[in-house]
């Protein structure tokens, strides 16, 4: 219904046509809608792709040698602006990029001919091509990518780049089967994902094992499923433990002193996973052993974390662990990444103290970011202000790790 219509007057063109329920019983007009929504969204991605490739563009010939990467300054203000992460950020920006470098696959996204998936798997291949290999590989794929789902699409460009560089496809090969990493996501519920990217066959082989174990596990009448059984013979074996009770890593668990007497059941904040149960935290504090569990206090007025207990023999960088526990993720504006430098807001060397309202938790790259020029950090009481180098101000807000609702009536506990 609506082909002929150019993605630009699409939405007009949808939101004025008449879905009348009595000419269409099944909903076939809805159906058109939908897939022309879809067309709608996918040139507006590629708009957005082209703005920001040529953002790059610009800020590259500002930033000339010697004055901080400029692509890094580029991811920055993306995150920001799109209150993303910088990891998010940086995907997309190199989405952009590579993109750029394929006008004629550019043009098909536009178009609405292919999803952005598509697209990315698309430039992905495209990843190690000097900019004749890309011509070619953008000449290979033109008028063919018309329909095609995002698994066919990078498997048609997989194949058009070996055809052009066998020798490179296999040097980006090796690269990245050496890109092995291993990534934390909070899951709901008092569950995390533990994610591990490698080579397949290693992938495989350790599920294989774990797997075995079950199956041994529950062949000897063990009462835990399959699922169960293999989460924790994969702790047991990261750990070198008998059982994930005893593992010996600290965790930091943001709390009221009644909440740990059993006095308050709203939420409590495991640092580096987010909320929890009160009554969970209790079980893990009564279950890990106070050598491994670190409680942080906080102010009975607004919640902010204001001391941790000492159990640790170390006092030793006590002022960094708070800020650490305090922040919690990343205090640039939209990263979600956890903390691994504690960082001066104010810089030591230009007078910034080193205290608590002068200190924040970063990311190794919000780190570089914020000493690159055009950039400026400054405190604003519990806040912290971001501006970029085009103006534009970007607020971390320092927010409670726990907040209080009322208590159910008819629910006193003694």
């Amino acid at each position: 219904m609506f082909e002929n219509v150019a993605a630009e007057d699409l939405l007009q063109v949808v939101r004025g046509h008449d879905f009348d329920p009595h000419d269409d019983v099944m909903g076939a007009d809805r159906i058109d809608a939908i897939t022309a929504c879809d067309r709608i969204v996918r040139a507006a991605q590629a708009e957005q792709a082209k703005h920001i490739a040529g953002l790059d563009t610009l800020r590259a010939g500002q930033m000339t040698l010697g004055r901080g990467d400029h692509s890094l300054s580029v991811i920055g203000e993306l995150a920001m602006s799109r209150n993303i992460s910088p990891g998010a950020a940086g995907t997309q920006y190199g989405f952009a990029v590579g993109l750029a470098r394929l006008p004629k696959v550019a043009a098909t996204f536009a178009a609405g001919r292919i999803n952005e998936q598509a697209a990315r798997l698309v430039v992905r291949e495209s990843t190690g091509l000097d900019a004749d290999q890309a011509v070619l590989l953008d000449d290979a794929l033109d008028e063919r990518l018309d329909g095609l789902t995002a698994r066919m699409a990078g498997d048609l460009a997989r194949r058009a780049t070996i055809r052009i560089d066998a020798a490179a496809a296999r040097e980006r090969e090796k690269a990245n089967r050496a890109d092995r990493h291993v990534s934390l996501f909070p899951d709901r519920d008092g569950n995390a994902i533990l994610h591990a990217r490698g080579p397949a066959e290693l992938m495989l082989a350790a599920y294989k094992a774990l797997d075995a174990a079950a199956r041994t596990a529950r062949a000897d009448g063990d009462g835990r499923t399959r699922g169960q059984v293999m989460c924790d013979e994969l702790v047991g074996r990261l750990t070198d433990t008998t059982t994930p009770k005893t593992v010996n890593v600290e965790i930091g668990l943001v709390m009221t002193m009644s909440q740990l007497l059993d006095t308050d059941d709203n939420p409590v904040h495991m640092t580096g996973f987010g909320p929890i149960s009160a009554a969970l935290a209790r079980q893990i504090i009564r279950s890990g052993g106070q050598h491994w569990i670190r409680r942080l206090y906080t102010d009975p007025i607004d919640h902010s974390i204001t001391d941790c207990d000492q159990k640790r023999r170390r006092f030793d960088g006590k002022l960094a662990r708070l800020i650490t526990y305090r922040d919690d993720r990343c205090r640039q504006p939209g990263c979600d990444s956890p903390v691994r430098h504690v960082d001066h807001v104010i810089a030591f060397h230009t007078g910034g103290p080193t205290t608590l309202a002068n200190g924040q938790g970063l990311c190794v790259r919000s780190h570089t970011l914020k000493h690159l020029p055009g950039w400026e950090v400054i405190t604003h009481g519990r806040d912290i202000c971001w501006t970029t180098p085009t103006g534009h101000k970007y607020t971390s807000a320092q927010s409670p790790l726990i907040e209080y609702g009322p208590r159910p009536s008819g629910r006193i506990r003694q």
